[in-house]
């Protein structure tokens, strides 16, 4: 079967690895080829490069226009690999604009998934095969949606090869990557909208593929998001609803007509309204899905850029004539038939058409260089990358072809119909928008934010997209007309239609070519009008030195133009004979898009990028911290935006489409930043500018120009390769202290630096004036200890109360935590940051010496992670129940096999990914509440936990166990059991109170809000325990996978509403509040369910004796859950009580808890698995069940004790990972303790289940009381000395005590084992791999995980701590797939 699936897509495959032609051909240089595709020789164009230019021959560069992409785009991916190579996430940028947020601005693409090629390439080479992956990309994104729409393989192919070769792609590709990867994604996303649409209206049979088109297409926008270019993000959004809105409305009508066509035929009544309504709704609501997880899933760049997009400095809009006078000129038509009529920025010479020589382009008519792009043929009032809008002769043709189509009527299928009207439409205004016209308006005034947007041209984008499509719908006509199918009907392309169009191509063709050659002949002749031409084009005299040199750029312009015209003409005819004919069309389209895309990028050698100019290396080797900036008044480039970030240097300059306003406001008070308008902080451009005493509040030191300067601050320190280095004398530190008496409140803080100098005032922007008397202060220079991108540690001595001034910029996000110098971590104590003196960051210090540590941590980030984790978590579980959908078959349930996998396996996974989903939340809550807040959310929990088991009351085992013998019982024992719940709801409410009440009267009350989080939970879990109830039918009727996914469902609402709350500021209580919510929506959901598949059979009365029953049996059940619930959770609720600061004490140990917690998975299921089988073996050997019991406890200890060490070492790293530093190091030392309970934990769990088996369950009464008591007492009188390391010591001797009880009493009924032969050598053995992996760890972390490793398994075979007759007993535990692994198979 599979060989046949891999035989029929043979096709597929080759027309796929086909969109790799064009690719290689523009892209072999620089990707198998020794060029990189970065313009490094643009950098030679400025000083101090340009004095080496002629040693690199780079005086002239390739192409001026895509500098962007060494500027911007390099200079991002290399901050992108060494900061990830540095073992931080590049969240801020310190390099620009004296400081700024880098990963939340998105263009640098960094989380896109093909910029995984950037971390695994080298960046030179990198480029080229990023780029020649989106054009391939885009071809079968293309192909795809072609084959979705219906088109045959030949007319989709040509749609794809149009797509991938328009210009825009290509050219945006060589100057802008992020584009090419942003546009790449629409063709298929509208695949999977079409695919959702069909499907719904399809047979009912293949509806269930509606979940994985819906995923796919979340996961492609997803993709399209991450490429990080918000407004293709829009442009591509705005056309999926667009065509979602036409396909469900056009769907509906034809289903509507059908439908009334089928009943006429019948003579039955007309069709059902409501199932077409109903459709076309699923239809909307799936792919108002689709949209949100896709958004979702891009929500790791979306949020963060939305937080600062709401401050960036373009935040107004222009007018709308503003806009319009960046569309395309009406002139520029022309380039749809001639790419370069006006020019292209890589052609700096013409070839002379009389003598065949190169003819260089230095100076223009007027002997002046070329203003519109010096020593090239640009001409355009366009730019050529905004202007590129080419995508071939051939295609527009075609296209044309299926255009007229949709004036034939009959000769199309209605759906293909509305397939090609939407994108006809869509080519319409598409052109209008482009060219400008009053249609844009709808845009302009009818959608939000759009008004901020500037580059209509970038319609070409949906253009080039419509012109696809059609060209490849006029392919499938020539088809049709090309064969049998011809005869029956179908849409055919007549022959005299087809000679007719072919010959209009063969006779302009020809006369194109005719004429242009005559002209060379003739060329006296046609002098006075190319004369005329060149004089009356606006623009063309500016750029060609004459009219015989204009005419040479023409003349090879239009004989390439003629020969297309020619060649499509015999394609067309063609297309008339064979069926072949489409290899030709796609092999024209390839040579057509590739000359005229051929060239463009930068194609140079790698050797470029490591020349560092001499100014550039004497910069890098001054001490310090400091920044530079440039003077530059004649627009020469110097040390040009952008690159001194590519040397390391801070720069307060900076070169991006996002630059936070409150800074662009700050350079403005410094002199008028007229280079916003490109995105620029620019150079300085006057003498007051410099000697603006804001300069020198930025740590200034140095300035660099081309240009010589007078001013008494500034002493030259360097010339050469011509530019001057001066230093500027009055650069203040870039961390310095000022007294408090130096501080001044002002409610424009701006403004108020025009009288107090910012080196000695402190400016707090406040409506309330200090009473105080303001002096200037004398700043005491502070130390920086050490600077990364995401965190900057300083040191100063105060001698009074003092600010600490930080001059990098302010923004939200930034955290700083302080503490006597010398101090070790767990000293820090966080303290607010305030925005000072406009836009740096101050920090209130008293006297003292202390160490300030500013840390980075945005939340938008952190929710934005949340977000897309949440989207991926979507995804899986669409997936999967889509997976389940073809797996389940009702009639084949009855095997035992099917059953038991069907009610074990579903739930088992569901419950992991659950707890996955809940970690993963956790991650994000702890960073957003702090060790105090989480600390009392965990008191909530373990008090409100405490309640739970008292008020269900082991109500769940009694339902399933009873119900399951007597299905006929479900309703009365449901019924019986909610009431009881109820009951002992109110009875485990009396203990709750009179806790909170005791606490009240002591040292450390519990809160309001602890006391209300408490009631909420309670609430909450009154709401869960009758969701319990419900859930056990399911199970009862062998349908667990139900209530398994419901509980997804609910934890997944859980996360979302938590987000909300949290972020709305309701904090702990808010969550405690969700639980409510989530619960009583389970518990609809579930009764809602339950009611509609199950008989539920009354009578529903109260029986008092089923009642009684109940409390009869639920007793002991609950007694030991209530029993091991404490054994566990009581430290939590002693340390809150003992210690004055216990909520922040709990919250660090809580956070070394869910580590905890997270582990217990392993002995959980282990344990599940191992139960029934010892039970049987205790029934038939006893010796056997002991040397099982044996290996068991010795399986558990092999993988607790290897966890217990290399958690020991990571406890640091994992408890920053999960709740952030405020957690450290108390969190990790309370980990590298607890995590020790595990061995003896574990071998409790085992032995557990082996007294279960022995039908000794009342020794766990006994045994758990003794091991509660001894862990209240001792706790209770250490924890007021040793805190929380007192817990977790007791911890670990409390999981021993109940050991030693439970070997007590094993022994006594003749199972006990020999505990010291059991433990020695695996003991002995993480001794050994604890000693390597602190010699390890004096390297590094990971060196010390991977020896403790590589010891502990090494050691598992030279100590032969597994026996080989030991094998036997754990292959029956173990399950075979590991057991055949392990070669014991």
């Amino acid at each position: 079967m599979i060989r046949d699936r891999l035989r029929a897509l043979r096709p597929d495959i080759l027309i796929v690895l086909a969109y790799l032609i064009l690719p290689l051909l523009l892209y072999a240089g620089v990707t198998i080829g020794p060029r990189t595709m970065l313009p490094a020789d643009n950098l030679f164009q400025w000083p101090p490069w340009r004095e080496a230019a002629a040693e690199f021959d780079a005086a002239i560069p390739h192409n001026a226009l895509i500098s962007d992409l060494i500027i911007q785009n390099y200079a991002w991916k290399r901050f992108v690999q060494e900061s990830l190579g540095g073992g931080e996430i590049p969240l801020w940028n310190p390099h620009l604009f004296a400081g700024a947020p880098f990963l939340a601005n998105g263009q640098h693409a960094a989380l896109y998934p093909f910029s995984l090629l950037f971390l695994v390439i080298p960046l030179a080479k990198a480029y080229g095969w990023f780029v020649l992956s989106q054009v391939w990309l885009a071809g079968i994104s293309m192909y795809v949606f072609g084959r979705i729409l219906g088109l045959r393989r030949g007319g989709a192919a040509l749609a794809g090869f149009v797509y991938q070769g328009a210009q825009f792609l290509v050219i945006s590709a060589a100057v802008f990557p992020m584009i090419a990867a942003a546009v790449v994604w629409l063709p298929f996303l509208l695949g999977c909208i079409e695919r959702v649409v069909t499907t719904l209206f399809g047979p009912p049979e293949r509806r269930h593929r509606v979940v994985l088109w819906a995923a796919v297409g979340s996961i492609a926008l997803g993709c399209q998001i991450l490429a990080g270019h918000a407004e293709f993000t829009y442009y591509t959004l705005l056309v999926m609803g667009l065509y979602a809105l036409w396909r469900v409305g056009a769907q509906a009508k034809i289903a509507r007509d059908e439908s009334w066509a089928a009943s006429r035929e019948s003579g039955s009544l007309a069709p059902n309204a409501s199932s077409i309504v109903r459709r076309s709704s699923l239809a909307f609501l799936w792919l108002a899905a689709m949209v949100g997880t896709g958004l979702l899933i891009g929500a790791i760049q979306l949020v963060p850029l939305f937080e600062v997009g709401r401050i960036n400095f373009r935040a107004g809009s222009a007018s709308f004539e503003e806009v319009r006078s960046w569309a395309y000129p009406p002139r520029n038509a022309v380039t749809f038939l001639l790419p370069d009529f006006f020019g292209n920025p890589t052609d700096h010479a013409v070839r002379d058409p009389f003598s065949g020589k190169l003819v260089p382009l230095e100076r223009n008519s007027f002997d002046e260089l070329n203003p519109y792009g010096a020593f090239t043929t640009s001409w355009g009032t366009k730019n050529y990358v905004e202007g590129a809008a080419y995508m071939g002769i051939l295609p527009l043709i075609l296209a044309g072809v299926g255009a007229l189509a949709l004036f034939r009527r009959g000769r199309l299928t209605l759906l293909h119909r509305a397939q090609m009207w939407f994108f006809a439409g869509l080519s319409f205004f598409s052109l209008a928008f482009i060219f400008g016209t009053p249609l844009y308006a709808l845009l302009y005034y009818g959608l939000p934010f759009i008004n901020q947007l500037h580059t209509p041209f970038r319609w070409v984008f949906p253009l080039a997209l419509s012109v696809s499509v059609l060209a490849g719908f006029g392919a499938e006509r020539l088809f049709v007309a090309a064969s049998r199918d011809g005869a029956r009907g179908q849409d055919t392309f007549s022959g005299w239609r087809s000679w007719g169009l072919a010959l209009l191509l063969l006779l302009p063709g020809i006369a194109v070519l005719a004429g242009t050659v005559a002209s060379r002949l003739f060329f006296g002749a046609f002098r006075p009008l190319i004369e005329r031409l060149f004089l009356g084009l606006a623009g063309a005299t500016h750029a060609f030195p004459s009219a015989e040199v204009f005419f040479g750029h023409l003349f090879w312009q239009l004989l390439v133009f003629g020969g297309l015209l020619l060649a499509s003409g015999v394609v067309l005819l063609l297309a008339r004979r064979t069926r072949y004919w489409i290899i030709a069309a796609c092999g024209l389209i390839v040579l057509d898009l590739f000359l005229a895309n051929v060239g463009f990028n930068a194609a140079t050698d790698p050797a470029l990028l490591d020349y560092t100019p001499a100014a550039v290396r004497w910069l890098k080797e001054q001490p310090g911290e400091w920044r530079l900036t440039t003077y530059d008044t004649t627009g020469a480039g110097t040390l040009n935006a952008n690159t001194p970030w590519l040397y390391g240097l801070l720069d307060i300059r900076g070169y991006d489409s996002i630059i936070p306003r409150q800074y662009t406001e700050y350079m403005a008070a410094i002199e008028p930043q007229n280079g916003l308008q490109f995105n620029r902080i620019q150079p300085l451009g006057s003498p007051a500018a410099v000697d603006s005493p804001l300069l020198d509040a930025l740590a200034v030191k140095y300035i660099v120009s081309a240009e010589p300067l007078a001013s008494p601050k500034l002493r030259q320190v360097w010339a050469g390769e011509g530019v001057t280095i001066y230093e500027n004398l009055a650069a203040a530190p870039r961390a310095f202290a000022l007294p408090t008496t130096a501080e001044v409140h002002a409610p424009d803080a701006l403004a108020a630096l025009a009288e107090f100098d910012p080196r000695y005032y402190v400016v707090v922007e406040s409506a309330e004036p200090l009473s105080a008397a303001v002096e200037p202060g004398e700043p005491v220079p502070a130390t920086i200890n050490s600077a990364s991108n995401n965190e900057v540690i300083a040191t100063v001595q105060v001698v009074e109360p003092s600010w600490l001034i930080l001059s990098d910029s302010y923004f939200p996000g930034w955290r700083a935590y302080v503490r006597p110098a010398g101090a070790g971590d767990d000293a820090e104590s966080e303290v607010e940051i305030t925005r000072v003196n406009a836009n740096f960051r101050g920090v209130r210090l008293e006297p003292g010496e202390w160490t300030v540590r500013y840390r980075y941590s945005p939340r938008s980030f952190q929710l934005g992670g949340l977000m897309s984790f949440m989207g991926g978590i979507l995804i899986v579980f669409a997936i999967g129940v889509w997976g389940w959908w073809r797996f389940y078959r009702p009639e084949l349930v009855a095997t035992t096999t099917r059953s038991v996998a069907k009610n074990s396996a579903a739930p088992m996974t569901l419950n992991l990914f659950n707890k996955a989903i809940d970690f993963v939340f956790a991650a994000f809550y702890l960073r957003l509440l702090g060790p105090a807040e989480a600390g009392s959310f965990a008191t909530a929990i373990a008090t409100a936990g405490i309640f739970e088991i008292v008020a269900n009351y082991g109500l769940n085992i009694l339902l399933i166990r009873d119900v399951s013998q007597d299905r006929s019982l479900a309703g009365r024992f449901l019924l019986n059991s909610s009431v009881l719940r109820i009951f002992t709801a109110l009875i485990g409410a009396l203990p709750i109170a009179v806790y909170i009440f005791v606490t009240l009267q002591g040292a450390n009350p519990l809160s309001p809000a602890e006391i209300t989080a408490i009631v909420f939970m309670m609430i909450g879990m009154v709401l869960s325990g009758m969701s319990l109830g419900v859930s056990g039918l399911f199970y009862v009727y062998e349908e667990a996978e139900t209530p398994a996914a419901m509980s997804t469902v609910t934890t997944i609402l859980k996360v979302g509403l938590g987000v909300i709350v949290l972020l709305a500021g309701y904090s702990f209580v808010g969550l405690a509040g969700v639980s409510i919510v989530v619960n009583l929506v389970t518990l609809i959901l579930l009764a809602v369910l339950a009611a509609r598949r199950f008989d539920l059979h009354g009578p529903w009365t109260l029986d008092g004796e089923m009642i009684r029953g109940m409390v009869r049996l639920g007793f002991p059940l609950m007694l030991i859950h209530l029993l091991q619930t404490i054994f566990i959770s009581i430290d939590v609720l002693l340390l809150r009580q003992l210690l004055p600061d216990g909520e922040k004490v709990v919250g660090w140990y809580n956070s070394a808890w869910k580590w905890f917690n997270a582990l217990q998975i392993i002995p959980s299921y282990f344990t599940l698995a191992l139960f029934p089988i010892i039970s049987r073996a205790i029934k038939e050997n006893m010796e056997s069940a002991r040397r099982m019991y044996r290996m068991s406890l010795k399986l558990m200890l092999l993988l607790a004790l290897p966890i217990a060490a290399l958690t020991t070492f990571a406890a640091p790293m994992l408890i920053g990972l999960l709740g952030g530093s405020e957690f450290l190091p108390q969190g990790a030392i309370a980990l590298q303790i607890i995590i020790w309970s595990i061995p003896f934990g574990w071998l409790n769990s085992v032995t557990n289940y082996v007294l279960i088996a022995l039908g000794m369950e009342r020794v766990q009464p006994r045994a758990f009381t003794i091991a509660v008591g001894f862990n209240v007492v001792f706790n209770w009188l250490l924890i007021p000395r040793y805190s929380f390391v007192a817990a977790g010591v007791i911890t670990i001797l409390s999981e021993l005590v109940l050991l030693v009880i439970f070997a007590y009493f094993l022994r006594k009924r003749g199972a006990g084992i020999d505990w010291l032969r059991l433990v020695a050598r695996p003991v002995g053995l993480t001794f050994i791999m604890l000693g390597v992996m602190w010699l390890g760890y004096q390297v590094h972390l990971i060196v010390a995980l991977v020896l403790g490793v590589a010891v502990y398994a090494i050691g598992l075979v030279v100590l032969h701590i597994i026996e080989p007759g030991e094998r036997e007993a754990i292959k029956a535990i173990l399950p075979s797939a590991i057991t055949r692994r392990l070669g014991w198979a």
